[in-house]
């Protein structure tokens, strides 16, 4: 059985993406406005589940080799939320190359680690199938990832 979610959850996630989308900082706001609006095609287009938006923070994950991060308990004790590891979007992550004329490609990358991170969600709040044994890659997650595309 997915794991429930509150009124205040619901209420206070649709807040803070409110305030991103609205007040966040200059060089945050437009990719953060950006991420949301990708958020919000996967889960229409793609997943086709009502869901309500996570937290969704340009912030490195707790584990150093991980491009993005979903977490059922944020670190301030909210609920889902998503981490995109910010050197992705500069060009400073070693997997990726500086400079503005690959900005387009980066950022693509960034919107396949936002999807993956989104399907963690998915599975965490509508299907409940958090696959713990596969670190949340297992059959659910790969099934997932199957019909979406077909």
């Amino acid at each position: 059985m997915p794991p429930t979610v509150t009124p205040a959850d619901i209420e206070h996630r649709r807040e803070f993406k409110d305030f991103v989308i609205a007040h966040a900082d200059p060089v945050y706001k437009p990719i953060l406005r950006q991420l949301y609006g990708l958020w919000e095609a996967y889960t229409k287009e793609l997943l086709k589940e009502p869901m309500i938006p996570p937290y969704i923070m340009l912030s490195a994950p707790a584990r150093p080799q991980a491009l993005g991060d979903f977490s059922p308990v944020s670190g301030f004790g909210g609920h889902s939320q998503i981490m995109i590891r910010p050197t992705l979007l500069t060009g400073h992550h070693k997997a990726l190359r500086k400079g503005e004329r690959y900005a387009e490609g980066r950022f693509l990358f960034v919107a396949d680690v936002l999807l993956h991170e989104t399907l963690h969600q998915y599975h965490q709040e509508v299907t409940g199938e958090t696959e713990e044994s596969y670190k949340g890659h297992g059959p659910a997650f790969r099934d997932t990832c199957n019909v979406m595309w077909n």
